[in-house]
């Protein structure tokens, strides 16, 4: 199988248990982040490896599998990502990162750092498309 990105809400029944798996290292159900905004999944061999959500030009969620990561799944889901927010007429992206916990922020500032991604304060990072 090759790593695949849905644009969609809909989850198929097989993924459930991978997904939720995903956004309980965030404290989300699935219902929880269907309310978030447009769904980008990415799967790997019928299973659900990262997870983006858009609303508007705004990154609201951004997460790979932990057993997954440093694999390239958030580079492509990214890229993925910004290909159909460009389609949508985005000029910009944005992403807050206040929620991310401590552990996970330096990690994520360099993965948006090295995707183009200029910080625009402490929490806030944009990417100009």
């Amino acid at each position: 199988m090759r790593l695949t990105v849905h644009h969609s809400h809909d989850v198929l029944p097989l993924w459930q248990e991978s997904l939720s798996k995903l956004l309980q290292a965030n404290k989300l159900t699935i219902e929880e982040a269907h309310t978030l905004g447009e769904w980008h999944v990415a799967t790997f061999n019928d299973r659900v490896v990262g997870l983006a959500i858009s609303s508007g030009n705004e990154l609201r969620y951004f997460a790979v599998r932990d057993l997954t990561r440093r694999r390239g799944i958030g580079r492509y889901l990214l890229a993925d990502t910004i290909r159909w927010l460009i389609a949508e007429g985005q000029q910009q992206v944005t992403m807050n990162i206040n929620s991310v916990t401590e552990t996970e922020q330096a990690g994520l500032q360099a993965f948006l750092r090295q995707a183009g991604f200029h910080a625009a304060n402490d929490t806030a990072w944009t990417l100009s498309l």
